[in-house]
């Protein structure tokens, strides 16, 4: 009876946030640098339990082990929705540079295949 009815009602995921467009500043690197410090110390984690021995049980130690991965995998894959989250801004103006840089190298290359093809045809001499 009281509030907003449910059909009204707009989840807003995370994805669609909008990120304010603001200067970076030395924050955001620091930020980049530790979130990507996390995300390396969560893979060494899976890439080091490789190397564990598996001892007189094999069947129960190779469950233990895999459920492990399994763990630090989902552990990775919030650490990486967290590093976009927190980086979104940085990252953004990674992928406009880059988008910048190969839409000025397809105009450099159509501008080189115009002034090849207005090229006059050089006349052949003939001998006399």
């Amino acid at each position: 009876m009281y509030g907003t009815p449910k059909g009204y009602i707009r989840n807003i995921s995370e994805e669609e946030t909008e990120i304010e467009e603001r200067p970076l500043i030395l924050g955001d690197f620091s930020r980049l640098i530790k979130d990507i410090s996390l995300i390396n110390e969560k893979c060494k984690i899976l890439t080091g339990g490789c190397e564990l021995t598996i001892g007189d049980y094999p069947f129960i130690s190779v469950k233990k082990i895999l459920e492990g991965h399994i763990e630090i995998i989902d552990e990775l894959e919030e650490a990486v929705k967290l590093f976009k989250k927190n980086n979104n801004l940085l990252i953004d103006k990674i992928k406009e540079g880059k988008r910048r840089e190969e839409r000025e190298k397809r105009i450099d290359e159509a501008e080189k295949k115009i002034k090849q093809e207005t090229k006059p045809e050089r006349r052949k001499t003939r001998p006399l």
